[in-house]
């Protein structure tokens, strides 16, 4: 049953004169604030189970919960129970993040590289569903999947999917809830995901038949700014919005980091792996390992001084020595840390900011304009006064562009 049900009173009084024997909660992360897909219904199941004058066996199912949601899982049925974990590591899936790339033209070369195999497009928005749907239905036989649709002509076009009559479909995430197709080769997520949950839920139906499959994430800074959007409009109270932030924010870093994939996921989860996984995108791209002690040292700098009151733009603006009427403003142009990195573009900039963040020296603020504050590893990082490394790698074009005068300023 939904857990809904448990709202009708004349549901409960047939249920309450059957002896239950086991009460299995299923997607149980939805019991909790911190799962990413918290529904209030799941709070009746506890009220439900102390309604009881018996207790039945209490079991509660989840493929994506973190160490925090595992906890308030148990709080939230008031269950004392034995945990079992089947580890987060899918060994078949191979991860990868692409960024700044034509969306459309990457999705096209795909397919007409990948022939014959099932896959899933996942896009955020219902026009972007329409919009891409379209373009690839010129050339292939390809279905679409959004809550704009009529119930029957999703339920054919998810049933023509399943069946293999249709290999590829585009679908927001409303697509997905009960699918049970063992032969999905790939899933490329067209735009950034609300959370890691939801990414490794919406991935992870590639290869259910434990054969080895693809995950492609496309990375765009404009999809930011839409997921931002989706949880301004839930009009939810400050802390579940605050909760969701963070948990874009761990979605956005996973884009930005250059260490294994598998790893920052698992991770994410509480969970370890014992080596990289070797296969991943991050992995397999062996790149140019370069020096940035310097530019890092400078920026921690910058930071402080502003008192974390500032974003990524206006920092790296800043840093470069811009002469904006903000930095104006603000007498920005008279800090010590004025155009400290002057040699250097905006673009070589924000790189080495965004490895910061991937790497937790540096951490975003939640909410509408998330600023950028230093982490106790950056406190750490001056007064130990280490080296730092960057791994640049070659599949990123963004930093391909800034990639040698990264090289010849950190020579210098």
């Amino acid at each position: 049953i939904a857990p809904e049900r448990l709202e009708n009173s004349r549901f409960l009084s047939v249920i309450k004169k059957i002896k239950i024997s086991q009460v299995a909660v299923d997607e149980a992360h939805c019991i909790s604030q911190w799962g990413h897909d918290f529904r209030a219904s799941y709070k009746n199941i506890k009220t439900f189970l102390e309604s009881l004058d018996y207790s039945p066996v209490v079991t509660a199912f989840t493929a994506t919960a973190t160490p925090e949601v595992i906890q308030d899982i148990l709080i939230s049925l008031n269950i004392n129970a034995d945990i079992f974990k089947n580890g987060f590591r899918r060994k078949n899936l191979k991860f990868s993040v692409l960024k700044n790339i034509d969306n459309v033209k990457f999705i096209q070369k795909f397919i007409h590289t990948h022939l014959d195999e099932s896959g899933i497009i996942y896009v955020s928005t219902r026009k972007e569903c329409d919009k891409i749907y379209e373009i690839l239905s010129r050339t292939t036989v390809v279905g679409k999947y959004h809550a704009g649709m009529s119930d029957d002509e999703r339920m054919s076009n998810q049933e023509d999917f399943i069946l293999d009559k249709t290999k590829i479909i585009v679908a927001t995430n409303a697509f997905g809830m009960g699918i049970d197709k063992s032969n999905v080769r790939w899933v490329i997520h067209n735009n950034i995901p609300k959370d890691i949950e939801s990414y490794y839920q919406e991935a992870g139906r590639a290869g259910r038949d434990g054969l080895d499959s693809e995950c492609v994430l496309i990375y765009h800074p404009k999809d930011i700014v839409i997921q931002k959007l989706f949880i301004e409009n839930e009009n939810t109270d400050s802390e579940l919005s605050k909760i969701k932030y963070e948990k874009l924010s761990s979605m956005e870093n996973y884009t930005r980091t250059n260490r294994c994939l598998s790893e920052y996921i698992v991770n994410y989860f509480g969970d370890a792996l014992e080596e990289s996984c070797g296969t991943c995108g991050n992995c397999e791209n062996e790149g140019e390992v370069l020096d940035i002690t310097i530019d890092a040292q400078k920026i921690i700098s910058c930071i402080g001084r502003l008192n974390d009151r500032f974003g990524v733009k206006l920092i790296s603006e800043v840093l470069k020595g811009a002469n904006t009427a903000k930095i104006k403003d603000y007498r920005l142009n008279e800090q010590s840390t004025y155009a400290c990195l002057k040699d250097k573009s905006l673009e070589e900039i924000k790189i080495v900011i965004d490895y910061m963040i991937g790497h937790e020296y540096l951490k975003v603020s939640e909410g509408k304009y998330p600023l950028i504050k230093l982490t106790e590893k950056a406190y750490s990082f001056i007064r130990s006064k280490e080296t730092l490394f960057m791994k640049v790698l070659n599949s990123d074009t963004s930093i391909q562009k800034s990639k040698k005068n990264l090289k010849n300023n950190a020579s210098l």
